[in-house]
């Protein structure tokens, strides 16, 4: 980094050397010895008044000026609650500088908890009253006088500030990092320092949710070796929300239980707050046994749903743990789209249904497509288990769905036509059969139309209003049961590529939509959705399977992926985030972003014809989290057709 002409150069600390019978000597040595042709802004614990005298000294960096340093645990209920106000360093730093260079700090939080027997670090700052976001809004105010801000830190896990990804070695911060992602506060970031470039805060576009909070209660005992950290008194048992809204809207906190219905909402116990548009600082105590959640609406519609799935506020801590657990998320698409990009796929099929809020989220889908610029695609597929087709006007409720959005510049086009898909529909009834009911739809609209029909595939090259079809459950090994020979068994992923050859030939000219899904597992009784059961997802499923694809490519354009974040059937590839179907229980906590790392390396070589060159080394690595023939006190029995599955692990070399 290059500022003002000449390298940037920093220290932590400095005020100890002692070469030459003082810190000023030896810095003055030092910049001497590199011919004074550095830019040299040192962070030196020293007195402030004595920096003009410096004659080594372009700027200082201001280390502990991110946070309230100055509280201990005699500080009074009035200095503990303005003290996030009075990061007066600032000012005292400044005054004694001229025109030095004065680096700024700003940083999300500070605990560290090391005993006697390692560093004999063990405190916290307090990092309550929405420090990042109020440094930031300070740090915005006095820009003119700032040359340059520092995050503390992108990746110090032993002190808790970091906020970038929680990756390679810790310096032993295991216990209290694991599991504390922090990248809500790297998305947040961006915000605050274009605001500090430019001198104007950006305009909210999206709405966004930031939380963050300690995962036990401040007063919490735990039978940790390392004793309770210094300053814990500071802090206060709530979770901390930063909400960007691009319109007015209500915003409602709660802390329900985990793995509640992820709909409900407790509104007499809920903080409800209209908000205009803009930035909004909202916090909510915390519960025992509780999660954190926020949800924002507008006339009574959900646009932003966020519950903390993987948190809860625990009395009865193992260790001592102030470490912030730190979630968000975006109401927008875009985030999701951009991933999805990022791991070479082209588009999105929205399986929309008859929920009334499901309109709304697919014109945000296709809107978020547009606003990126990208060549990223949607296209519809009716969810005929859920959409009713008995009737004229269902028929054209289901033209309508699909008119909307046909001449839509990011609507996925396929022989010049807009692409229509759907899950089910061999049950519609309108005109006296499906085959009549799915003529009257494709009568009405130009379209290229490629269900998943669960019907005899010799009934396909006959079907007149049929352009192709798409083989759901070509993605598992369905026909196994419990019936089933180790041999069936043993052989049924190899065999997945015949039931691509028969719907090929059945299909004759008629375009193939081929299925790849990494597992399959639901878990519902018979008081909700009645779905209990697996498909073999051993053996490497999802990668042979692939392979498989690969191989028959020169016969079939479209591969879809099954599914990016249907939850409650486990075969997401996506992140984990927003409304679940009630499928907390198998989910929460079973990240499969690992599969969707691998798909872009199988998707290149499906799209090219030839697979990437390995250039760095990867491992993929799964497995079911117990026994298949272990018993548990569970109100849904043990699913159907456990005993295809094997005790194996699964891994994936790249090398």
């Amino acid at each position: 980094l290059i500022y003002r002409g000449k390298p940037l150069v920093s220290t932590f600390a400095g005020e100890g050397c002692t070469y030459g019978g003082s810190f000023a000597t030896a810095w003055t040595e030092f910049k001497k010895g590199l011919g004074g042709n550095i830019h040299f802004v040192p962070s030196l614990f020293t007195n402030p008044a004595i920096l003009n005298t410096l004659p080594f000294l372009d700027g200082i960096f201001n280390w502990n000026g991110g946070w309230p340093t100055q509280l201990n645990e005699q500080s009074s209920a009035s200095q503990i609650e303005q003290a996030i106000n009075s990061l007066n360093t600032d000012a005292l730093l400044l005054s004694g500088m001229s025109d030095k260079t004065y680096i700024a700090a700003v940083s999300p939080w500070f605990f560290t908890h090391y005993g006697p027997d390692t560093w004999n670090k063990n405190w916290i700052y307090r990092g309550d009253d929405w420090l990042f976001a109020k440094r930031w809004e300070e740090l915005i105010g006095m820009r003119d006088r700032v040359g340059i801000v520092e995050v503390i830190s992108w990746n110090d896990y032993g002190e808790s500030h970091y906020i970038g990804p929680i990756a390679g070695a810790q310096p032993n911060s295991q216990t209290w990092v694991d599991g504390f992602d922090h990248q809500g506060w790297l998305e947040m970031t961006s915000y605050y320092a274009q605001a500090f470039k430019t001198g104007s805060f950006p305009v909210i576009a999206e709405d966004k949710v930031f939380v963050w909070a300690r995962p036990h209660p401040k007063d919490a005992s735990a039978p940790d070796h390392v004793p309770r950290p210094q300053f814990a008194d500071l802090t206060d048992d709530f979770f901390w929300v930063v909400i960007f809204v691009k319109s007015p809207a209500t915003a409602i906190l709660h802390a329900p239980p985990p793995n509640s219905d992820s709909n409900s909402v407790d509104h007499n116990a809920a903080m409800i707050v209209d908000i205009p548009a803009g930035v909004h600082k909202l916090r909510y105590p915390l519960l025992p046994g509780r999660t954190m959640a926020v949800r924002l609406e507008r006339s009574g519609n959900v646009d932003l749903d966020y519950r903390a799935d993987g948190f809860v506020f625990n009395p009865s801590p193992n260790v001592y743990n102030f470490n912030a657990w730190v979630g968000w998320k975006t109401a927008d698409w875009k985030a999701d789209i951009q991933l999805a990009a990022a791991r070479s796929i082209d588009g999105f099929a929205l399986n929309v249904g008859r929920d009334t809020w499901q309109p709304a989220r697919v014109a945000d889908a296709y809107a978020a497509a547009k606003s990126l610029g990208t060549s990223f695609k949607m296209f519809l597929s009716l969810d005929m288990s859920s959409l009713p087709c008995a009737s004229q006007s269902d028929i054209q409720a289901l033209q309508a769905w699909v008119s909307n959005y046909t001449s839509h510049s990011n609507q996925m086009m396929y022989n010049g036509k807009p692409l229509v898909s759907t899950f089910a529909g061999e049950s519609c009834s309108y005109g006296g059969s499906y085959q009549s009911a799915w003529s009257s739809f494709k009568s009405g609209l130009n379209v290229h139309f490629a269900p998943a029909l669960f019907i005899d595939i010799a009934n396909f090259k006959s079907l007149s209003w049929l352009d192709g079809a798409f083989s759901w459950n070509g993605g598992w090994p369905i026909q196994l049961n419990d019936q089933s020979s180790t041999t069936d068994i043993q052989q049924a992923v190899g065999k997945l590529n015949q039931t691509d050859n028969s719907w090929l030939s059945a299909l004759g000219t008629k375009s193939y939509i081929a299925p790849v899904s990494p597992w399959f597992f639901t878990h519902y009784g018979p008081d909700t959705y009645n779905k209990n059961w697996i498909y073999r997802g051993d053996d490497w499923l999802y990668a042979q399977r692939w392979e498989q694809l690969f191989n028959l490519r020169s016969r079939f354009d479209i591969v879809e992926i099954i599914t990016f974040n249907d939850y409650g059937e486990s075969h997401y590839i996506g992140p984990i985030e927003g409304a679940q179907p009630n499928s907390q229980a198998w989910v929460n906590g079973f990240d499969h972003q690992g599969w969707l790392e691998l798909s872009s390396y199988y998707i290149q070589a499906f799209k090219t014809g030839k697979y990437p060159t390995i250039t760095q080394d990867k491992v993929f690595l799964w497995a079911r989290p117990h026994p298949r023939d272990a018993t548990a006190p569970d109100s849904v029995p043990k699913p159907s057709y456990t005993k295809v599955v094997s005790e194996n692990g699964t891994l994936l070399d790249f090398v």
